[in-house]
């Protein structure tokens, strides 16, 4: 089920919770994720949906899984979000964000998706770049911007009691309120393969890109310099 060939290709990273291990797979026509006992590699579960993959670059999911709780969610290479419950692999819901406005990248899909509080934060490109769902039922609760999608995971920032999102995509690197998708700063990157996840510590923020190179961002509330 797993590395046979080209059956299973994919170029997820996998994401282990206590006993589990989940990937996701590709076969000719199906996205899989795949649910696998970390101590004997059983298989566990595994669940699949029809799904192209025309683009070049391989036909395989690019996004790491995440976990919350009782849930998975995927992000396949064709703009497809899913939840999938932990125990047996059952698909609960699943949007394209190519159907909110969002655009293919050159590479595919491949941002990571992010949890917090009740909403699935990704990338969508085009005219829903930054997007948020209702991590239980899958229904739309904001889009904003528009743009090219990077390929980089989003980081969740805490300042006192305010939540923000940092989305490393084409144009650079923006800081969104996760209540709205508001843009509240924004650093000018401009580069097609902003793939790399931003490093933070403190109220610094590292990003860096291939030929690019890197930068170091302070930032406040409002603001960064």
């Amino acid at each position: 089920y797993l590395c046979q060939g080209q059956a299973t290709a994919t170029w997820s990273a996998p994401v282990i919770v206590g006993n589990r291990l989940v990937i996701p797979g590709r076969d000719e026509i199906n996205d899989f994720v795949f649910c696998i006992n970390t101590d004997t590699g059983e298989l566990i579960c595994q669940g699949s949906y029809e799904a192209e993959a025309g683009t070049a670059h391989g036909p395989g999911s690019r996004a790491t899984p995440f976990v919350d709780g009782k849930y998975v969610y995927t992000f396949g290479r064709r703009g497809d979000l899913v939840c999938w419950q932990l125990a047996d692999g059952e698909l609960v819901w699943k949007k394209n964000v190519n159907e909110f406005g969002g655009e293919e990248p050159s590479h595919g899909h491949s941002s990571s998706p992010l949890v917090y509080e009740d909403k699935v934060f990704v990338q969508g490109g085009g005219n829903a770049l930054f997007m948020a769902f209702n991590k239980y039922d899958g229904e739309l609760i904001w889009k904003s911007d528009s743009g090219l999608a990077g390929f980089s995971a989003s980081i969740l920032i805490q300042e006192n009691e305010d939540s923000h999102i940092l989305f490393y995509h084409g144009q650079g690197l923006s800081c969104i309120e996760s209540e709205n998708g508001q843009e509240i700063w924004h650093v000018p990157w401009e580069f097609e393969m902003n793939a790399t996840t931003p490093a933070v510590m403190d109220n610094i923020v590292f990003i860096t890109s291939f030929t690019k190179g890197c930068q170091a961002i302070e930032y406040n509330k409002d603001s960064y310099r």
